[in-house]
Formats: structure tokens, C-alpha cells, sequence
């Protein structure tokens, strides 16, 4: 009924023509979209139709603003009804954590009120002031792996005041009971209810004891139930009443045409699937359509008896297979704690939980063909019954669960409505190979601080290219901007790296205090790497077998960084140009750690040109390594992150060698999920005779605001 009008409209009508005298809104209603759902309550009260809601409501402030505010305000909070000589009153509950457990886009309009609360205020109202000698709640309660612990709390903590029966769902898989669960409480409470799913017909026979003083309890009640016996109905045997057969054979015929009619012009599925491709076939789908590197798929949302599947595939075949009604969603987490999380059923076949797109290849966990990377952020995609710890099969401690309007049946009824390849549906046909996809990774980060440079001068300290070694010491506040991005295959990859720093410096020149547009931090700096990791993946993973690679690195000035007096004794200001192209060979130390040499072109230039006698660029080697975000603690709650780079570069200066070596640091310590402490540090030293370096070292302390993120694309 969720998503057809025309197939919740004859449901609707179904429901009426049955008469039913109450029935209750539950969570799978809560599913439905806004519209849709507001069209069903409207629809429900112009047909007449009892729906209750004792403990959920619409928040006031958004009536006029969300189309189900109207209709559920005008639901019910109970109904009384009159049997023979019995009052009966019928109320309905939902768990109090269900406002939790719905999409976001519902959660800021409904509320649910503690079931205990309101049972306990409405029982003892219709009992004293209406009369009631019979009191049943409708009752959404448990899940599927605690029923019937919370119904039973809610008899056993309401006493007196409990309803005489409580019919509840989720009470059990599918199969387990023949139809019903019966647990009968010592004061004559009954508690009854079907399977999770609710797809079973049958009827339950109670008998009642009147009772006029019930001094057991302290109740005072005219009845008391006595005895009860249920019966499962075949509903293929089932004939309905005289009245109703007309009604009932129109809407059959309309539903199963509906219902067998094909999902897609596509969807014949020849040679049939056996279950565990499917079991593949529906997680592959479920990662790629919310956008996660990884899904994980409880073996029990799908019926194995069900198969091998084959031939045309319509809604009620997919009914059939799909047994959950879990909404979908993600969850992210670091690399190692996805192997602590998911290694016991990622390696084992039988698992009763499926994974995919990790796995184990040796003694190294692979996530879709790469190496594992501890500290980075992975995208898992799974329902919402595995994320919030049904049947315990993952350690749901500190994971925060994103939930979508979507679930695996409204996913895959939609992907087979819009299929438009020929043929069999098979794994290799639908989905492209891990190595034919792209991993985007992406950062952004904002840093305020402050900094102290030590300088040292040696004998090249008048070089224009670093005006700042001229000083004696150097105080700057500053603000950088720091972006990182890359996108990657198995055999190639791309990363980008920027940094944009600029700040106010004081400093000491030749013993007098100066201000002057900052010189550590006011820079432009970027790197282009290029990997080709085709040799690793042929000749395995190891360490010591090497990538070629390549790199550009260009470091620039927003600000002039100092002046110079020309040949006609005119002073005139100069910005550093710094662009080098390096190729090489690279290893792989670490998975976070990249060292290379290489072969390097380098050219350095300055504005106005007549400012460096050195501009064309000079053939030299170049060494150097990259270390991203090396998690230090690796179960601290306050994670600790170490970055390093290092970039040595040797070339020919007339008869002389030049050095030029940057070494930068940045020890983080996350505060809050955005917000970090970093403390950083960057050396940098420039020599040509071997005999008297100057250097440069900053500290910088601050605080930097960002975020990180992965995307699997495909």
C-alpha cells in the first residue's frame, strides 16, 4: 500500500468490507512517505475505517505545515464496542522508542508518548467512567528478537490497571508457531500475538468468567478471561461470507492482477538464481543505490524456501522472497574497527550475516580490492534491524545509524521495474568489477594559528627566493585552508593537495620590531600525484615491489615577500614562483606511509625576473615521503593523528649543489567530530656550500574545523 495509490485504495476498501472494528497504526505505516501517508488516514476515516493511535501524535507547531497532521488528529485514541452483554474497549500502543527508529523526515513531526503512561491514564479512565468490563490493546511492543518481554513488562508493571489482553505483533519468525504465541499471566491476562509480518489468518476463541469482586487483584471487573484456544485458517480454503463473496471476488481479481503482473519488461529470470546469488545480487544493489563502499545483508531477509527463483518476476514472487520490511540505511566507521566489526562473518560462508565488499587475501583485509586503511571513514549500507543489534549479530556500541525511506523490497521492486538489460540477471551482467570502479576521497579543513619560526641564517641568507631567513624571528597569526582530494582504481591514482595560508607577522629585523604581511604562512601550495600500482596488484601487495609515479609541486605567494633595489635604483617588490616536476619510483612502506626518488625538474622564478639570476630550471634527484593521518591510539576516544611529508631536492647551482629540504608535521587530537587540536611543524633548510645552512623552523599551534569523506562510485 505504500507505494501505489490505486493499490492502497482497494486495500482500504478491502479492509472496510471485512469489517474490521479496530485496528491500530503501527510502524510500517510510519514507513510511508509524508503524502502518501496522510492520503492513507484520510482515505481509512472516509471509509470508516477504525484506526487508533493511543500514544502517537502530530506536533502541533507543523499541522499547518505536514499533510498527516490533519487525518491523525482526528484517529482515535481508543474505541469502545458493545458485545452482547460485554463493554469492550480497544486502545492501541507503540513502543516508546519507535520516534527513534523512523526516516529523520518523520521524526520532527511525530511523537510518541510512553505506552506504560498512557495505558496506564486511558485503562483506568474507561474502567471507572465508561464502564468498560474488557480492556484489549493493539500493541507494537517488541521486536522481533525480544518479544514478548515487553508486552509482558508492560501486564506485569501496570497491575491492576493492565488490559485483559494485549495482541501483539513481532512476536516470532515466520513458521516458528502454528499461529499463535498465548502467555497467560496469574491475574487472567493474556497476552497473544502472530508472526513479525502479520501474514497469517486465524482466529482466537476466549473465554470469559464473570466476576463480580476480583479480590486477587483489588480490580473491580465484571470479567475475566478464562480460557483461550486459537486456530490458524487456511485462507485458500477460507470462504468468505454470502455478503462478501461478491466484494471479495472483485477485489482478488483486481489485486492479483496487479500482483502477478511483471515488474519490468526484463525481469525473467532464466536459469534460475540459487539463493546465495541473490543473497549477493540484493546487498550489491542495496551499497550501490545508498552510495556505501560495503553492505551487509542478514541471511534471514530472505526466504530460502523460496528457491531456486526463476521465471518472471512480479510483486508477489518478490513479496514471497523478501521477508523484511527494515528500512535501509548507512553507517560509517574507521578501517580497523570494520574489521573488528565484520571479520568473524566476512570470512565465514555461513555466516548469518552477508557481507560484501570485504574480504580477507592472506593476512590483509581488502575493501573492494583495496587495502584496508586504518583511521579512514568506510560507508556500510545494511537495514535498520542489523544496525540497531537484531539478533546480535554486530556490536552496535557508538554507531549512529542514518536511516532512508527506502527498504530491500521498494529497492528492488524499483530497480526491476526500470531494468533494461536483455537476458539472465547475473552478478558480472549488472555490476561493474571492483577494478572498473572509482574511490573518491575528499577533505576540507580550516585551521586558525599561531605561530613561532625560528630562524637561522647562514651564508646564502640574502637568496630573495627566501626573504624570511633575512629575519631573526618571526611571530605570525595565521589561516589556512587545506583541501585534499583523489580518485583512484585498483591500478591507478590521482590526488590532489592544496594548502592556502595567509596571516599578519611580527618579527625582529636587524634588532627593530616591524610589522609586515606574513612570510611562514602567507603561501600557495600544491601537489599533483600521479601512482600506477598495475606491478603491486600483479606481483602482490608487498612493500619492497615498487609504483611508478609522477608529481608536480608548486609553492607561490599571495602577498609581495619582499623588495630589492634594481640597476636604476628604483625599489621594487617580488613574489616567489617555486614549480617542480619530479618521476620516480615509489614504495609503499606502509599503508599510510609512501616513499619516493626520482628524477626532478625545477625552476624557480621571481616577479620581476631581473629579482633571481637563477630562473631556468635545473635537472637534479629528489627524495622524499608522504604520511596521511597515521592513527597513533587506536581505541582512545579522543583519536590522536600524526601527517608527515618530507621533500628533498638536489640540483646543480653553477659549480655548486643546491639543497632545498621542507619537512612538515601536523599532530591532531580530535575534540569533537569536526573539531580538532593540531600542532605543527615545518623545517625548512637551504644550503649550497655544504659549510652554512639557513633554516627555517616553524611551530604552529591551532584549532582546524573539516571533515573527511569517502565515496564509492560506480
Amino acid at each position: 500500500m505504500m507505494d501505489d495509490a490505486a493499490r492502497q485504495a482497494r486495500a482500504l476498501s478491502a479492509l472496510v468490507a471485512v469489517g474490521l472494528d479496530a485496528a491500530s497504526i503501527g510502524p510500517y505505516d510510519l514507513l510511508m512517505k509524508r503524502e502518501r501517508m496522510a492520503s492513507y488516514l484520510a482515505g481509512a476515516a472516509r471509509l470508516g475505517l477504525p484506526l487508533l493511535s493511543s500514544n502517537l501524535a502530530c506536533d502541533r507547531k507543523l499541522a499547518a505545515k505536514d499533510p498527516r497532521c490533519v487525518p491523525l488528529a482526528k484517529t482515535p485514541r481508543y474505541r469502545i464496542l458493545r458485545r452482547g452483554p460485554l463493554t469492550i474497549a480497544v486502545l492501541s500502543l507503540l513502543r516508546a522508542d519507535q520516534a527513534t527508529r523512523l526516516p529523520s523526515t518523520l521524526r520532527g513531526a511525530l511523537s510518541v508518548s510512553d505506552p506504560l503512561v498512557t495505558a496506564r491514564a486511558d485503562i483506568r479512565a474507561l474502567r471507572t467512567r465508561q464502564g468498560v468490563d474488557l480492556v484489549i490493546a493493539l500493541g507494537e511492543l517488541d521486536l522481533e528478537n525480544t518479544a514478548p518481554r515487553a508486552a509482558s513488562e508492560l501486564v506485569q508493571r501496570l497491575g491492576a490497571d493492565a488490559p485483559d489482553i494485549v495482541v501483539s505483533g513481532q512476536m516470532f519468525e515466520r513458521g516458528q508457531q502454528d499461529f499463535t504465541f498465548v502467555l497467560r499471566r496469574g491475574s487472567g491476562r493474556v497476552i497473544v500475538g502472530t508472526d513479525r509480518f502479520g501474514q497469517h489468518l486465524g482466529e482466537l476463541h476466549i473465554a470469559f468468567e464473570r466476576r463480580d469482586d476480583d479480590v486477587a487483584t483489588g480490580a473491580r471487573t465484571r470479567y475475566r478471561v478464562e480460557a483461550t484456544r486459537a486456530r490458524r485458517l487456511r485462507p485458500a480454503h477460507a470462504k468468505p461470507q454470502a455478503q462478501l463473496a461478491a466484494t471479495a471476488r472483485t477485489f482478488m481479481r483486481e489485486f492479483c492482477r496487479d500482483e502477478d503482473r511483471p515488474l519490468g519488461p526484463d525481469t525473467r529470470i532464466e536459469p534460475p538464481m540459487v539463493y546465495a546469488d541473490f543473497v549477493t545480487f540484493a546487498a550489491e544493489l542495496m551499497r550501490r543505490a545508498l552510495g556505501a563502499e560495503i553492505a551487509l545483508l542478514d541471511q534471514a531477509a530472505i526466504a530460502d524456501t523460496t528457491f531456486p527463483l526463476g521465471g518472471v518476476l512480479s510483486r508477489s514472487k518478490l513479496l514471497r522472497v523478501v521477508r523484511t520490511r527494515s528500512l535501509l540505511g548507512t553507517f560509517r566507521v574507521s578501517g580497523e574497527k570494520l574489521v573488528a566489526l565484520l571479520k568473524t562473518h566476512a570470512a565465514d560462508n555461513e555466516s548469518a550475516l552477508h557481507v560484501v565488499g570485504l574480504r580477507k587475501d592472506g593476512d590483509k583485509w581488502l575493501v573492494n580490492e583495496r587495502a584496508v586503511v586504518e583511521g579512514q571513514s568506510y560507508s556500510v549500507a545494511t537495514t535498520s534491524f542489523v544496525a540497531t543489534g537484531g539478533d546480535s549479530l554486530i556490536d552496535t556500541t557508538g554507531i549512529s545509524f542514518s536511516r532512508s525511506d527506502k527498504t530491500l523490497f521498494s529497492l528492488l521492486a524499483s530497480y526491476f521495474s526500470k531494468r533494461r538489460l536483455k537476458g539472465n540477471i547475473a552478478l558480472h551482467q549488472e555490476f561493474s568489477a571492483p577494478a572498473n570502479r572509482i574511490l573518491l576521497a575528499g577533505s576540507a579543513r580550516l585551521t586558525t594559528s599561531l605561530a613561532l619560526s625560528a630562524i637561522g641564517n647562514g651564508a646564502s641568507s640574502t637568496r630573495y627566493s627566501r626573504p624570511l631567513l633575512r629575519r631573526d624571528s618571526v611571530t605570525t597569526l595565521a589561516v589556512e585552508l587545506a583541501l585534499f582530494g583523489s580518485a583512484s582504481t585498483v591500478d591507478h591514482s590521482v590526488e590532489v593537495d592544496v594548502q592556502i595560508q595567509y596571516g599578519r607577522t611580527w618579527t625582529t629585523a636587524q634588532g627593530s620590531q616591524e610589522t609586515i604581511v606574513a612570510e611562514a604562512q602567507d603561501r600557495f601550495a600544491s601537489n599533483l600525484l600521479y601512482r600506477f600500482s598495475r606491478l603491486r596488484n600483479r606481483f602482490g601487495k608487498r612493500w619492497f615491489v615498487p609504483e611508478p609515479y609522477a608529481e608536480l609541486n608548486l609553492i607561490s605567494e599571495l602577498t609581495p615577500s619582499g623588495t630589492y633595489v634594481d640597476s636604476a635604483g628604483v625599489t621594487q617588490t617580488y613574489h616567489l614562483l617555486d614549480l617542480a616536476a619530479a618521476v620516480g619510483l615509489g614504495l609503499q612502506l606502509h599503508p599510510m606511509l609512501f616513499a619516493k626518488v626520482g628524477f626532478v625538474v625545477r625552476g624557480e622564478a621571481l616577479t620581476p625576473t631581473a629579482a633571481d639570476p637563477d630562473l631556468p630550471a635545473r635537472p637534479g634527484l629528489y627524495l622524499g615521503y608522504t604520511l596521511r593521518r597515521l592513527k597513533l591510539l587506536q581505541d582512545s576516544a579522543t583519536p590522536i593523528e600524526l601527517e608527515s611529508r618530507l621533500d628533498l631536492v638536489m640540483t646543480e647551482l653553477a659549480s655548486d649543489v643546491r639543497r632545498d629540504l621542507t619537512w612538515q608535521n601536523q599532530l591532531s587530537i580530535a575534540l569533537f567530530d569536526y573539531v580538532k587540536l593540531s600542532v605543527s611543524q615545518r623545517l625548512y633548510v637551504f644550503d649550497t656550500t655544504l659549510r652554512d645552512a639557513s633554516v627555517a623552523n616553524d611551530v604552529m599551534v591551532g584549532l582546524s574545523f573539516g571533515v573527511d569523506r569517502r565515496l564509492q562510485t560506480y
